[in-house]
């Protein structure tokens, strides 16, 4: 491997550095520092984790090879325009593994400079899009399908065409079909990249196979466990060498011995009433390219291709019809319209529109577009109905109760008595892509302030909390120290919540759902708006002193507050005021019947209210739309209400307002009372709680030094034998060697160097019985989820304090 290194520059790692890299991890991007010669000059955990490299192969690698080859010249002018233009923006390309299989991504990246403004080094932001690629390419394929199925094709030719699309989806190295009809007659249809050994003439070349033999092969592989299949007889082999190594039977291993110049193998049985035995089968030289959900897509679909009829009748839709499958999909709207009139929805359509079948089925298509776009529709049915083919627009649908959302359509005709097929993709889904984007940016604007300041800063509070928190213990409560200490406690406490918060709110999934005071929440608001804005707009809070708590994620009530306050601040054109009322309210039957989801209770009710220009009655039936806005297009996108909307709702509550023109707006924000504990009250039960001494000998692992210290000194000072280590790797070399000794395990869930599920699963495989804490920080175990709780015995939140830590401790050394 040749490694290049700038000579002007040390690569050391600087502490800064190595914070772009947990962060980065954190937020689930691929991270790396490229120097000018364009090698890597350092990439974080997520990289080594999705790459499949060690640290050491891949410092000094260039780039540009991990690039899969036709997109290199693209992304190597990408690069070579940073320097000169300062970023990246939304380059797409494939990345290849250690294994050389490739994962779609997006890259976005920065350039930076020295203290003479002379580019060092470009900052590359890179996501794995790679379940929106593959939502896309199945959407395509299916419509693409259709369309050949509308074509005058041969049948023998629309086959090849299916392979063709299904090879250009699928990258697939060799594809495929094999069947045989009813009269006996065997069809064999392929397109075989990349094959080496197989001399011409083998008298058992597979590529000759009978779709018969392909069954059975999938049939006897699909009882082997590294063989997923499904409930039709389909099944993925994902690495033949070791099928081949581990296999008993000797019939699977002479027949598939023709197939070793491929590694990964995927037969997909046909079962239609066109012929007596049929099966696709995909391979490719890597393993693991697919999933078994790209089989079952494949399944699911292929059968579309052979509804072709030589005499088509008239379309209607029975059990029996193979047009029927139509209805089955699941990733996109299929509906059958005659005349401009809806015949057939799928499910799909369904949820789209939040209306069942009966209520869609027998009524215009236009009722369910707005009537901007009815023209436009009505033209559409009329050049469709005339072979006009390959049309595809955006409309805005309306769905149930008005609400609006934008619809990519993809109208196909058939002969079929002048039926048409619409194919709806929800433009929303397409904005899953864009959401992730806007994701990644947020961390590139966060990275340079938590570089240095946010995440250093954090881990000193949570050191000054720990170590006060073992003076707590020492002191005695007639000390003149003693409320001096509490008070750093509780100082400290509070700053820490505000960093984590921060962090939090820049990390995908990053969300911590607790009991919450609103009134805090809107102190902190109304205290920012008080600093930022203009002196002639007065902030006033009007706060219930006993407001009871609600239970949500801190970060997003305050995030639906502050763009609440942002359109007061934009409706006030010069002096105003802005006034924050909290109270509580008990809501019955009838209170709520006119809000969706709303049930009756006790709720928090926010009144946010503004002096300024006020709406009309049109303008307000559209505020919670996304991309509503009335600002100029160059100022605003106006999705800020919208996602106040989806924040509250998700946490829910509801939303109303009441505005006239000139008489300015009120918002009423309300949400359920939260019925749990308030953290704050099991804290101090966990304060109060007398420290238990122990003698057991504790594996903590956590790789933030100053953390690991202060655990460290809380745990020996009560007794216990600690043994400490910094990342995955060691942990689980330490517990091998000393698993006779260790009672427990303290396991920070954001760990360099592995995956936090392979080390459970890892320590889990040598002890079963092992018991294991979780040390998570704000927000850490929601984004893990299910993923961990099968694995661990208990959980404690960092900071560390230690009659907390010891009482954790203690409960699952006695369970």
């Amino acid at each position: 491997m040749n490694k290049t290194v700038d000579k002007t520059r040390s690569y050391n790692l600087s502490v800064p550095e190595k914070i772009y890299e947990e962060l980065y991890s954190k937020a689930d991007i691929l991270y790396f520092l490229i120097n000018n010669e364009g090698a890597i000059v350092s990439c974080n955990t997520t990289v080594l984790d999705i790459l499949d490299y060690e640290k050491k192969e891949i410092t000094g690698k260039k780039f540009l090879d991990l690039v899969d080859d036709p997109y290199q010249d693209e992304i190597e002018k990408a690069v070579k325009k940073c320097k000169s233009k300062g970023y990246i923006k939304d380059a797409r390309a494939y990345l290849k593994k250690q294994d050389g299989y490739c994962i779609p991504v997006m890259i976005n990246g920065l350039s930076v400079a020295d203290e003479s403004d002379k580019i060092t080094e470009v900052r590359l932001y890179i996501k794995n899009i790679s379940d929106v690629v593959q939502l896309q390419n199945k959407q395509k394929l299916s419509i693409r399908f259709l369309e050949l199925l509308n074509g005058n094709y041969i049948f023998e030719k629309l086959l090849e065409n299916v392979l063709i699309e299904i090879q250009k989806s699928m990258r697939t190295d060799g594809i495929g079909l094999f069947f045989e009809d009813k009269s006996g007659t065997k069809f064999t249809l392929g397109k075989w990249n990349k094959l080496v050994t197989i001399p011409e003439n083998d008298p058992d070349d597979f590529r000759k196979w009978p779709a018969e033999r392909w069954l059975q092969i999938a049939n006897k592989c699909s009882r082997q466990t590294l063989c997923p299949g499904t409930a039709s007889g389909s099944v993925l082999i994902e690495s033949l060498s070791n099928l081949m190594f581990e296999s008993s039977g000797e019939d699977e291993k002479d027949y598939l011995v023709s197939l070793t110049d491929y590694e990964s193998l995927g037969i997909v049985t046909l079962k239609t009433n066109r012929f007596k035995h049929g099966c696709l089968v995909i391979t490719h030289v890597l393993s693991n390219q697919w999933s078994l959900d790209n089989i079952e897509f494949l399944e699911s679909i292929l059968p579309f291709v052979f509804m072709k009829k030589e005499n088509p009748a008239p379309v209607s839709i029975t059990n029996t019809d193979p047009l029927n499958l139509l209805l089955k999909i699941s990733i996109f709207g299929v509906l059958f319209i005659k005349d401009g009139i809806v015949q057939y929805v799928n499910k799909w359509v369904e949820n789209f529109l939040e209306l069942s079948s009966d209520l869609i089925n027998g009524r215009p298509v236009t009722d369910f577009i707005a009537s901007d776009f009815h023209e436009m529709i009505n033209k559409d049915n009329t050049d469709v109905s005339n072979g006009d083919q390959n049309r595809k627009y955006e409309v805005i649908a309306v769905i149930k109760d008005g609400r609006r959302r934008w619809i990519e359509i993809n109208p196909i005709s058939f002969d079929d008595d002048k039926m048409t097929i619409w194919c709806w993709i929800s433009k929303e889904e397409r904005e899953r892509l864009h959401e992730q984007l806007i994701q990644a940016r947020k961390m590139e604007s966060l990275g340079i302030l938590a570089g240095g300041i946010v995440h250093e800063f954090n881990n000193m509070l949570a050191s000054i909390l720990g170590y006060s928190s073992l003076l707590h213990e020492d002191v005695p409560k007639n000390s003149p120290y003693y409320n001096d200490i509490i008070q750093i406690m509780r100082t400290s406490e509070k700053a820490t919540e505000l960093t984590s918060r921060l962090l939090a709110y820049a990390q995908a999934g990053g969300e911590s759902v607790i009991c919450l005071d609103m009134n805090q929440l809107v102190k902190e608001v109304a205290g920012i708006l008080s600093r930022t804005l203009s002196k002639t707009i007065t902030i006033r809070a009007e706060l219930n002193s006993e407001l009871a708590s609600i239970m949500g994620d801190t970060g997003q009530i305050q995030h639906a507050i502050l763009e609440v306050a942002l359109n007061a601040r934009d409706a006030i054109s010069n002096e105003g005021k802005i006034v924050f009322r909290t109270s509580n309210i008990q809501l019955d039957e009838s209170n709520v019947q006119l809000h969706s989801g709303a049930k009756p209770g006790q709720y928090v009710q926010l009144t946010i209210s503004d002096s300024g220009i006020g709406m009309s009655s049109e303008i307000k039936e559209q505020i919670f739309e996304p991309y509503f806005t009335t600002k100029p297009n160059d100022t605003g996108r106006g999705l800020g209400l919208s996602i106040v909307q989806e924040i509250i709702e998700k946490h829910g509550g509801f939303i109303s307002v009441f505005s006239e023109k000139d008489k300015g707006t009120v918002f009423k924000i309300h949400l359920p009372v939260c019925e749990k504990q308030n953290r704050s009250q099991q804290k101090k039960s966990a304060i109060n709680a007398k420290p238990i001494l122990g003698k057991e000998t504790i594996l903590l692992v956590d790789n933030e030094k100053a953390l690991k210290e202060t655990a460290r000194k809380m745990l020996t000072r009560y007794g216990y034998k600690v043994i400490c280590a910094e990342n995955g790797p060691e942990a689980i070399a330490i517990y091998k060697k000393y698993k006779n000794r260790v009672d427990l395990v303290i396991l920070d869930l954001i760990m360099s160097g592995m995956e936090i599920s392979k080390i459970l699963v890892w320590l889990k495989k040598m002890n079963p019985r092992i018991k294991i804490i979780a040390a998570a920080g704000l927000g850490e175990k929601e984004a893990y989820g299910k993923s961990i709780t099968s694995h661990i015995s208990g959980i404690i939140h960092k900071p560390y304090q230690v009659r907390s830590l010891l009482q954790q401790v203690r409960t699952v050394l006695n369970g």
